[in-house]
């Protein structure tokens, strides 16, 4: 382990989430020594402890180590985050021709595609359905990124609090 990416990041994450070394060790049940060492550089934490702070704080044991720059995990909790996910990839990916063409909902509510996509879940077949068709004029060039991001905004709030159901 790399000593010095690792106490680092443990001493930037403390910083950014306002807390002292005492606290951050108390809620990882650890010792205010023992954090003080790891953020000095002196020792490396246990990979048992490094798995109770990516939990703990919701950050990636890759970023804790150095491996990534992306600090935080993805959980997909809620429909919301699902369709934010989707957002942001098909954004990122808009230059390789990522796009939903070929998508249909079928009287079953069943989301399904010309390839390999078949999803159940009537919700979620909704939320996708009016991401796609949004985003087809998007890809057209009929609304901008700034109309596709308010109708994603918009999809979101109606769905923030509803967990999905795997």
């Amino acid at each position: 382990m790399n000593t010095l990416i690792i106490s680092k990041r443990l001493k930037e994450l403390r910083q950014n989430l306002n807390l002292t070394q005492r606290e951050m060790a108390k809620d990882l049940d650890i010792t205010a020594a023992a954090l003080s060492k790891y953020e000095s550089e002196i020792a490396n934490p246990s990979i048992n402890v490094l798995i109770a702070i990516a939990k703990k704080y919701n950050v990636s044991v890759d970023w804790l180590l150095g491996l990534s720059d992306n600090s935080t995990t993805t959980e997909l909790k809620t429909y919301s985050d699902v369709l934010e996910n989707i957002f942001q990839l098909a954004i990122s990916l808009n230059d390789l021709e990522f796009d939903f063409e070929g998508v249909t909902i079928n009287e079953k509510e069943e989301f399904k595609t010309d390839t390999y996509i078949s999803i159940n879940d009537s919700s979620l077949a909704f939320l996708l359905d009016k991401f796609n068709k949004t985003y087809i004029l998007y890809k057209n060039q009929t609304v901008d990124i700034d109309v596709l991001q308010a109708v994603v905004e918009s999809l979101k709030k109606e769905c923030k609090n509803k967990e999905i159901g795997f």
